[in-house]
């Protein structure tokens, strides 16, 4: 009789291992809830800027080999507006950088002109609508984007200094715009896609395909 005791404890042991083993099998997939449907690995918020530059793969990420991703905005002069004889350039600015150093540093800018007869948070609001963007060049005034790259060299490569308006490559498209409800840094964080020519004051080019974003932007 008083093997019957343990032989009860080995059976409820036993159930409870299979029964672990049932539910382990029936867990959902874990599902990573800071703002990103990529992995289950942890990186803040998950941004980053990736692609192909002149056929070979890069990848810049925050909070990775030093980088970190920020916003800000900025005037650039005055612009002629449809409503207005009085209007401003409003930047938006994305930036992938490690500290304060200009080497290795990415750019990824939305511009618009701003008439100052306009409610001010509204307009900039349109800026960030999802679609197409076409390039912006150094004499452009209108809604649009612009890429940036500064090399190890200090060499500054930008979509403003070439030709991305009448090619076939050059596309850049905002996916999809959420609010930053995870930190302070920034009010918004935008996905996209883009490929497009840099140029260099020497107009050398660099050609990139296939990149992705996904990082903070909209600091008023």
């Amino acid at each position: 009789m008083k093997l019957f005791p343990y032989l009860l404890i080995s059976f409820f042991a036993l159930s409870v291992f299979f029964v672990s083993c049932d539910e382990e099998e029936d867990l959902e997939p874990w599902v990573n809830e800071e703002l990103t449907d990529t992995s289950g690995i942890y990186r803040p918020l998950d941004l980053f800027i990736s692609g192909e530059m002149n056929e070979d793969y890069f990848l810049i990420q925050n909070g990775e080999e030093g980088y970190a991703n920020s916003a800000y905005g900025y005037r650039n002069g005055f612009c002629d507006s449809v409503d207005s004889f009085a209007a401003y350039i409003e930047v938006q600015t994305m930036v992938f950088q490690i500290g304060g150093q200009r080497e290795g540093a990415f750019y990824i800018e939305l511009a618009d002109c701003i008439p100052f007869d306009t409610v001010y948070e509204e307009h900039l609001d349109s800026i960030y609508l999802e679609g197409s963007y076409p390039y912006l060049n150094m004499a452009d005034s209108a809604t649009g984007a612009i890429i940036k790259y500064i090399d190890p060299n200090g060499t500054v490569w930008t979509t403003t200094k070439g030709n991305n308006k009448n090619n076939a490559l050059s596309a850049f498209q905002i996916a999809s715009v959420i609010e930053n409800e995870v930190d302070d840094y920034s009010e918004r964080i935008a996905f996209g896609e883009f490929s497009c020519y840099l140029y260099n004051g020497y107009g050398d080019v660099k050609e990139i395909r296939n990149g992705k974003f996904k990082g903070r932007i909209s600091n008023f």
